[in-house]
């Protein structure tokens, strides 16, 4: 071999030995091992270089956990399979159902659907949406692990939620699922979206918190948690839970052109959907209530003529006469800013804060006014019949259920 070669040839080792030195003493989670005595000469000690001291790199925040095994664990048992039947006689198909449900006429059918539901009381009370049973004139459950269908009845539905409460009876008692405060969730947070996507059986999906409190006029009273954890046909009822497996909000509706999940899923929140659950428990029934004001989000403008720091509250558009809003002294202009001492966000969020109270209920209103904080009490009262309200109120009252319609900006209470 030339002398050339046997340079070059030298030169290429070092390089490799100078390498494997750097990396046996400074990667991370390698064991710095004594040289090779045979590799080690002399001659070739002197060009090893000194292995470079890597400062340690600064944690920011905590490593999140590599598997949500146990949150699955703890949630997926108390998430159940909804199975409705609805009969078709002489090809008549609901109207709501004409999209999805194919009949000729004088056909006798029965047609079988798909859902979820969450168990919310060990002695067999289920939480689902409405839209899953509302035509439905047979239900049926399967229980995680369990062959066999039980049949379910209906305690009470609330179509203003898209909420409903089913029952299953059985002789021992059922695991249920913890509900966490959904008004402490934040945006980023780690959800799971549990449910029976297309019947194929239990399933689990991963994805984060991508906003709170969104409506998308869907429902009359809207309280959405977003995620971009996949929801598909046959989620509706089941359960978004957290990282630790906490109830957080009850998979309802997504938004796609298609029909299919695009990462724009919605659930309604836990705080609302347990609310209105434990009332259709009680009650069978949630009865309405009014409180005689239209409200909208005050205008940059507004917040900047009223020295506050953010937008916040609701702005009183319009003070309806007879009215429990007018009995208590309510003026247009006021911002609402508080209900019994829960800050009101949004428009949207004092609807919600009055609608969970029933008629004589008395709630707490803290206003500014002029500059002033006023305090006022209004005792609420049930809501006319929407045959009464007329105009726009009437025609939205009458517009149907479950039909996608305009966001809103100004709400009636």
């Amino acid at each position: 071999m030339s002398e050339k070669g046997m340079v070059m040839r030298t030169a290429i080792l070092l390089s490799v030995m100078a390498l494997a030195a750097y990396v046996a003493g400074a990667a991370p989670g390698w064991s710095q091992r004594p040289a090779d005595p045979i590799a080690t000469t002399s001659r070739l000690a002197p060009l090893q270089p000194t292995p470079p001291s890597v400062p340690a790199m600064a944690t920011t925040a905590p490593a999140g956990p590599s598997s949500y095994a146990r949150a699955v664990d703890a949630a997926m048992p108390c998430v159940v399979t909804i199975i409705p039947e609805i009969h078709i006689t002489g090809g008549e198909v609901p109207a709501a159902l004409a999209d999805r449900i194919a009949a000729a006429p004088g056909d006798d059918a029965v047609c079988k659907g798909i859902g979820s539901g969450v168990i919310v009381r060990a002695d067999g009370y289920i939480l689902t949406n409405n839209h899953v049973v509302e035509f439905a004139d047979k239900i049926g459950v399967q229980l995680p692990g369990w062959d066999e269908t039980l049949d379910a009845r209906v305690i009470g539905v609330d179509a203003e939620t898209d909420l409903a409460v089913l029952k299953v009876e059985l002789n021992r008692s059922l695991p249920t699922i913890e509900a966490s405060d959904s008004d402490r969730l934040a945006i980023g947070d780690v959800v799971l979206a549990l449910g029976n996507p297309f019947g194929i059986g239990p399933t689990v999906s991963l994805g984060i918190v991508s906003a709170t409190g969104r409506g998308m006029g869907s429902a009359d009273l809207e309280d959405y948690v977003q995620t971009d954890a996949p929801i598909n046909l046959g989620c509706s009822g089941g359960a978004l839970v957290d990282a630790h497996g906490r109830l957080v909000g009850i998979n309802t509706a997504i938004f796609s052109p298609r029909g299919t999940n695009i990462g724009i899923g919605f659930a309604i929140s836990s705080n609302l959907a347990m609310a209105i659950g434990e009332r259709l428990i009680a009650e069978g029934k949630i009865d309405r209530v009014r409180l005689g004001v239209t409200v909208r989000a005050p205008t940059r403008e507004e917040v900047q003529a009223r020295s506050l720091d953010h937008a916040r509250g609701s702005h009183v558009e319009r003070v309806d006469h007879d009215t429990p809003a007018a009995e208590a002294g309510m003026q247009p202009g006021d911002l609402v800013l508080a209900v019994d001492g829960v800050a009101v966000r949004s428009p949207q969020h004092l609807q919600l804060l009055v609608a969970i109270h029933r008629p004589g209920d008395g709630v707490e209103l803290t206003l500014l006014r002029g500059g002033e904080p006023v305090r006022l009490r209004a005792e609420l009262v049930a809501p006319p019949p929407p045959a009464l309200l007329g105009g726009d109120a009437a025609a939205a009252a009458a517009e149907g259920e479950g039909r996608m319609r305009a966001v809103k900006t100004a709400f009636k209470l």
